[in-house]
């Protein structure tokens, strides 16, 4: 990826690095490679619905996340507790994406997707990654309840 390149346009830069990265950011981050102010790491659960509408960044994140507010409250609430605010990591904004992508795809909420794990002796609050193998059972499992036309909340 091209990193270097001012172009003729300085609204418009030339190198894809600043297109993809800086530009929809521009306001926010100013000109360079600058790291989010210390407020805009935190996320305050208690009024997130304003803070959406306000700062731009947790409504990137949502986006990004393809959830809504009330979505995203509650798998932040499942994995890391009920602390506020939480820190934005990189670390916890992977497990964000991937958990977020993982409901998605199984078509679960963040109650039944942490039911699903229970029967695998799984908790959510330990998955900082998983491997192939165990992604493939998570799914088999998901397949298998939907498949035999149970509600996973049905299979205590």
């Amino acid at each position: 990826m091209k990193t270097i390149g001012v172009g003729s346009n300085p609204e418009k830069p030339e190198d894809l690095f600043d297109r993809v990265f800086n530009n929809p950011f521009k306001e926010i981050l100013g000109d360079g490679y600058y790291p989010l102010p210390d407020e805009s790491k935190q996320i305050n659960l208690n009024n997130l619905d304003r803070e959406a509408e306000t700062n731009p960044v947790i409504g990137r994140i949502l986006a990004a996340l393809r959830l809504n507010v009330n979505e995203l409250i509650e798998i932040i609430r499942v994995i890391w507790g009920q602390k506020d605010p939480i820190s934005l990591t990189v670390e916890k904004l992977s497990q964000l994406f991937r958990t977020s992508q993982i409901l998605r795809l199984l078509g679960l909420n963040i109650e039944e997707y942490q039911h699903l794990l229970s029967f695998l002796s799984l908790d959510i609050k330990e998955i900082s990654s998983l491997s192939i193998d165990r992604f493939i059972q998570i799914t088999e499992l998901a397949e298998w309840v939907k498949e035999s036309k149970f509600k996973i909340d049905e299979l205590d």
